[in-house]
């Protein structure tokens, strides 16, 4: 550890260590493509369990400052998603769209949400509306009124064509 740290790959913060570069990729070039392909996918599928539980986390003082302390982990975990899982890209949106907007990080909730609800489709209802809820929250920040209301009532048409009280809830929110 501390040898990569030396060289740059990890930054120190405090007893806390991370990457500058997301562990998959200073993997790969070690890994033949199947062995590369499945760190990133534990990468993703690690990193898309803690975006679920973000909404709750950031609550809690000790939630917060592990989020934060995972930020850069959770971003690249995200990027990774995109381009290998794009159903845990979504979960994760959903998960982390309203704290990526309190931390202000609206460019990349932004970015992230749309790709994601472009890549899975018409799959994943619940999901796609919550990510559609953050979409309308960042357009109404931006005093996009027709645009949010737009987004929002497309988000609760989802929610309710899924039958999901959670979600038809959330997308009201």
């Amino acid at each position: 550890v501390e040898r990569l740290a030396d060289r740059f790959l990890l930054r120190r913060e405090g007893e806390r260590r991370s990457g500058s570069l997301g562990i998959p990729q200073l993997g790969a070039e070690q890994l033949g493509d199947d062995e590369a392909a499945a760190l990133t996918q534990r990468y993703v599928d690690w990193f898309a369990a803690l975006a679920r539980d973000a909404d709750e986390l950031r609550r809690d003082p000790a939630g917060r400052e592990r989020l934060h302390a995972e930020d850069g982990n959770l971003e690249a975990a995200m990027q990774a998603a995109l381009e290998v899982d794009p159903p845990a890209a979504l979960a994760m949106a959903s998960g982390l769209g309203r704290w990526w907007i309190e931390i202000e990080r609206v460019p990349a909730v932004e970015e992230a949400s749309r790709r994601a609800l472009a890549e899975v489709g018409e799959g994943w209802p619940d999901l796609r509306a919550s990510v559609m809820s953050v979409l309308a929250l960042l357009e109404l920040d931006r005093l996009d009124l027709p645009a949010a209301a737009a987004t929002a009532e497309r988000a609760v048409e989802v929610a309710e064509i899924h039958g999901d009280r959670l979600a038809v809830g959330r997308a009201h929110a």
